[in-house]
């Protein structure tokens, strides 16, 4: 874990997004835009702690100080630079799961959408899929 785990994070489930794009059919013409987002908007620590619970893993006992992540981050971008080769680690991979990337859903609620699977769903069935 890098930082404080405090930054909220927007995400949506595949399977509402596509039903929210079935809905938008009624729209008419046009151009329409909006941002997707499944609520309520969690924090970095609230997703580890669910994935931990999924993947029956013990939450991490110790935490990065954001500095040094970034630090590492930065090391990884020469690393990268010298080898020719992608690494997971990035400094701008350290940056985003460090800020908050939240989007404002307003348009999106003013459609009358609710959506009828609930985000821990959708991400209980990406971890199931992913990991186990």
């Amino acid at each position: 874990m890098v930082g404080d785990g405090r930054n909220r994070k927007s995400m949506g489930y595949v399977r509402n997004l596509t039903l929210f794009m079935a809905k938008t059919i009624e729209c008419g013409r046009g151009v329409h835009v909006f941002n997707y987002a499944d609520q309520p908007d969690l924090t970095a620590n609230e997703l580890i702690a669910f994935a931990s619970r999924q993947m029956g893993t013990p939450l991490p006992a110790w935490r990065i100080p954001y500095f040094i992540g970034l630090l590492g981050g930065y090391f990884f971008d020469g690393l990268s630079k010298l080898t020719h080769r992608d690494y997971p680690i990035s400094s701008i991979r350290i940056r985003k799961f460090c800020a908050n990337t939240q989007v404002n859903a307003d348009r999106l609620k003013a459609t009358g959408f609710a959506a009828p699977y609930a985000l821990e769903d959708g991400l209980q069935r990406m971890i199931r899929s992913e990991f186990t």
